[in-house]
Protein backbone atom coordinates (compact mmCIF):
# COMPACT_ATOMS: atom_id res chain seq x y z
CA UNK A 1 0.00 0.00 0.00
CA UNK A 2 1.76 3.59 -0.89
CA UNK A 3 1.07 4.63 2.77
CA UNK A 4 3.12 2.39 3.89
CA UNK A 5 5.90 3.96 1.66
CA UNK A 6 5.23 6.79 3.09
CA UNK A 7 5.93 6.04 6.25
CA UNK A 8 9.66 6.54 6.10
CA UNK A 9 9.33 10.18 5.18
CA UNK A 10 6.64 10.63 8.17
CA UNK A 11 9.75 9.68 10.55
CA UNK A 12 12.14 11.83 9.05
CA UNK A 13 9.82 14.39 9.23
CA UNK A 14 9.24 14.07 13.04
CA UNK A 15 12.88 14.25 13.17
CA UNK A 16 13.70 17.16 11.46
CA UNK A 17 10.88 19.43 12.92
CA UNK A 18 11.60 20.89 16.18
CA UNK A 19 7.97 22.80 16.47
CA UNK A 20 4.35 21.80 16.78
CA UNK A 21 2.17 21.85 14.28
CA UNK A 22 2.64 21.46 10.60
CA UNK A 23 5.23 23.48 9.35
CA UNK A 24 6.36 24.64 5.98
CA UNK A 25 9.19 22.21 6.22
CA UNK A 26 6.57 18.95 7.18
CA UNK A 27 4.24 19.80 5.10
CA UNK A 28 7.32 19.54 2.04
CA UNK A 29 8.96 16.89 3.05
CA UNK A 30 5.51 14.72 3.42
CA UNK A 31 4.43 16.34 0.18
CA UNK A 32 7.87 15.34 -1.53
CA UNK A 33 7.40 11.52 0.08
CA UNK A 34 3.86 11.63 -1.85
CA UNK A 35 4.81 12.64 -4.98
CA UNK A 36 7.93 10.29 -4.83
CA UNK A 37 5.46 7.08 -4.54
CA UNK A 38 2.99 8.78 -7.15
CA UNK A 39 5.87 8.95 -9.78
CA UNK A 40 7.07 5.22 -8.68
CA UNK A 41 3.13 4.28 -9.75
CA UNK A 42 3.42 6.20 -13.06
CA UNK A 43 1.18 8.97 -12.30
CA UNK A 44 0.95 11.89 -14.26
CA UNK A 45 1.73 15.39 -13.08
CA UNK A 46 -1.91 16.32 -12.34
CA UNK A 47 -2.94 12.87 -10.57
CA UNK A 48 0.03 12.92 -8.53
CA UNK A 49 -1.00 16.86 -7.13
CA UNK A 50 -4.42 15.47 -6.49
CA UNK A 51 -3.80 12.65 -4.51
CA UNK A 52 -1.57 14.19 -2.73
CA UNK A 53 -2.99 17.35 -1.85
CA UNK A 54 -5.83 15.07 -0.31
CA UNK A 55 -3.21 13.18 1.54
CA UNK A 56 -1.71 15.79 2.96
CA UNK A 57 -5.30 17.44 4.03
CA UNK A 58 -7.06 14.61 5.23
CA UNK A 59 -3.75 14.21 7.29
CA UNK A 60 -3.73 17.92 8.65
CA UNK A 61 -7.35 18.00 9.55
CA UNK A 62 -7.17 14.67 11.40
CA UNK A 63 -3.92 15.22 13.41
CA UNK A 64 -3.45 18.80 13.65
CA UNK A 65 0.12 18.87 15.05
CA UNK A 66 3.01 16.40 13.59
CA UNK A 67 3.14 15.12 16.94
CA UNK A 68 -0.28 13.70 16.44
CA UNK A 69 0.06 12.05 13.13
CA UNK A 70 3.44 10.22 14.09
CA UNK A 71 1.44 9.15 17.26
CA UNK A 72 -0.93 7.81 15.17
CA UNK A 73 0.86 6.38 12.41
CA UNK A 74 -0.72 2.87 12.27
CA UNK A 75 -4.23 4.92 11.66
CA UNK A 76 -2.57 6.80 8.80
CA UNK A 77 -1.71 3.33 7.22
CA UNK A 78 -5.21 2.42 7.56
CA UNK A 79 -6.99 5.12 7.39
CA UNK A 80 -10.18 4.97 4.72
CA UNK A 81 -10.34 8.05 4.03
CA UNK A 82 -6.27 8.62 2.64
CA UNK A 83 -6.98 5.82 0.12
CA UNK A 84 -10.19 7.38 -1.04
CA UNK A 85 -7.63 9.96 -1.95
CA UNK A 86 -6.32 7.66 -5.16
CA UNK A 87 -9.91 6.07 -5.50
CA UNK A 88 -11.31 9.27 -6.69
CA UNK A 89 -8.90 9.42 -9.75
CA UNK A 90 -8.13 5.97 -9.95
CA UNK A 91 -11.11 4.02 -10.17
CA UNK A 92 -11.10 0.35 -8.81
CA UNK A 93 -12.14 -2.49 -11.23
CA UNK A 94 -14.99 -3.88 -9.46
Amino acid sequence: MAIKRIFPYLCLVIFCSCSSGWDNESKTLFYEACKEDAHARELDENKTKTVCDCRLETVQKKYPTLAEAMDNIDAIMKDEDLKNCEQTIIPTNE
